[in-house]
Formats: structure tokens, sequence, C-alpha cells
């Protein structure tokens, strides 16, 4: 899963939402050791704007969302009053017409073999029977690629800012409306800091759905450090991919065993942190000091705490 394609998903039918990301966060956290450096001497020289470049970007190659929606795939007609096979229907001609043009476009180019594909769906309890068919109609159309089952709440371990923390949301009366207000929050953060394309036309409350198909991945590399899945770069330089048939038994199986991804990464990044998105605040907070300390000495101290935001 982690150095994969992650096809992600909130199982609704009104609010129908997926995320297609290539996330690795080993990468993530060796580019942080490598970059540590450059953004020290950028901080040194009070040239912010390319500390907070150097951080951008880093968080916009190894978190790399590239594509996402949230739809109402029965549009006009209350949730209560669609039949099964109307909804199982509709979630498939939205499959065929919207989400396999993305994975040709993203995934299936340049002859890249399938394994490189995980499918993740939120687990549903059983009681949420509109939500569960959606959820199994899922892994049957995916069957052929690797699934996951992921629970609700690896999604609140993630904050990509010290103010998105989960247990700050608590301002609703019911664990859903918290949980979905952390997750919304935090992903709007994410939109206005890395200003990726395939964000800036989403309203905050598509956000808010998109934003549980896309952290819930990152929450289970978290969670699961060691998941390896059958994945490989392997090339077929000769024949690109039929779409119609996925299923390659041909590929090599990696088997080795893969670095631990550390639990937070970086490690030194306050430890209910995903990830030093937050730095540029820092950074901000740093500009807004210095300009009212006349003494140059006033950068020190922010150097230090950015220090201790990085390895």
């Amino acid at each position: 899963m982690d150095n994969a394609w992650n096809l992600s998903f909130d199982c609704a039918t009104k609010t129908f939402a997926f995320s297609l990301s290539f996330v690795n966060l080993q990468s993530l956290a060796n580019d942080y050791i490598t970059i540590k450096q450059q953004v020290d001497t950028a901080i040194t020289f009070d040239d912010y704007t390319k500390a907070k470049k150097l951080l951008t970007d880093t968080i916009t190659k190894n978190l790399n969302l590239v594509d996402c929606d949230m739809v109402d795939l029965c549009p006009g007609t209350p949730d209560r009053q669609i039949d099964t096979i109307t909804r199982i229907k509709a979630l498939k001609k939205y499959v065929d017409t919207r989400i396999m043009p993305s994975l040709n476009r993203y995934v299936f180019k340049e002859g890249y073999i399938s394994q490189r594909l995980c499918v993740s769906v939120e687990y549903q309890m059983a009681p949420n029977d509109k939500a569960s068919t959606i959820q199994v109609a899922l892994l049957a159309i995916f069957a052929d690629y690797e699934c996951l089952i992921i629970p609700a709440a690896y999604k609140n371990t993630v904050n990509f800012y010290e103010g998105g923390k989960h247990h700050l949301f608590t301002r609703y009366s019911t664990s859903y409306d918290n949980n979905k207000d952390h997750a919304r929050t935090n992903m709007i953060y994410f939109k206005n800091m890395t200003k990726l394309p395939c964000l800036l036309d989403k309203t905050n409350a598509q956000i808010g759905h998109i934003a549980d198909s896309f952290m819930q991945v990152i929450g289970y590399l978290r969670k699961h450090p060691q998941t390896q899945l059958a994945l490989t770069d392997t090339i077929d330089t000769t024949n690109t991919i039929d779409t119609t048939n996925t299923t390659d038994t041909t590929a090599p199986i990696d088997t080795t065993t893969p670095t631990a991804i550390p639990m937070y990464v970086p490690t030194a990044i306050p430890r209910s942190c995903l990830s030093p998105i937050c730095i540029p605040q820092i950074i901000k907070k740093t500009v807004k000091t210095s300009k009212k300390n006349s003494k140059n000495t006033s950068v020190s101290k922010p150097l230090k705490k950015i220090g201790d935001y990085l390895y």
C-alpha cells in the first residue's frame, strides 16, 4: 500500500466520495532528512518563501493526491427510496464513466502492471445497510486488485497541523459530526497549503467527504507500517494494459522485508502529528516575531524550535 497507487472510497450514495493518490511515507521521512539542511539555511538567511516551498514540495511529492470527487449517485431521489439494484447500477455507472478513465490516465499508463493499485473502503457497520451495499459492491467491482477494509477510526489519527488534532473537535453533540469536522478541517488546511489542482474547485462540504477517503489511507499506513502488498515496479515495455482483464499472474512478487516506516513521519514531529505541514505556520510566526523585534537575535529562538520539528 505504501509506494503504491491508492484508490480509496467514502461509502455512501448521496455523498459518495473517492480519492486517487500515491502515498509513500518512507520516502516522505527520507526526504525530510535530505532537505533539513536546506530548510535551516533558508531560514538563517530569512528566505522563508524558499523554506516553505521546500517543505510543501516534499509533502505533495509523497502525499500526491491526483484526483478526487464527491457526487450524488442518485440525484433527485431520497436515499431511503433508492432500491438496492438502482443503487448498485448507479455506482457501477459512475465507476465506469468517472473512475476508470482516471485510473487509465494515472495508474495504467506506460504499461504498469495492475498490482500497483490498492483499493480501500471504510468499514461499514451492519445497521448501515445502504452504505454497506456500496461497500460490498465496490469490493466486488475491484476484486481483482489488492483490497482493504479500513476501520473508520483510523482517519481520526491523522492531522495536518497542530490545531487539527482529533481531540480538539468537540463542538458537536455526536462523535460522527465531530469526526467529520476533524477530517474536513484538516483537509481544507491541506488544500490551502498544497494548492493541488484536484482540490481547488471543491466546496468545503465536498472536501469533508473526500477527506474521509484520503485520510484513512494515511491512517492505515501509520497504523500498519510493516504493510507490504504484492506490489512491483516491473514494467511491461511491449504491451499496454488491457483493463478488461487486470489479473496478471506472471508478475513477480516482492517477498523482501520492507524497511520499517516510522509511525510518525518524521518521528521528531509532535507525537499526534502526521507530518510537518505545520512548519510553514511556524515560519509565518517567525516572520511576525522578527518584524516586532529590532534585534537580529530574534531569529535564534524560532530556529531552535524549527530544528526541533525536523530530524
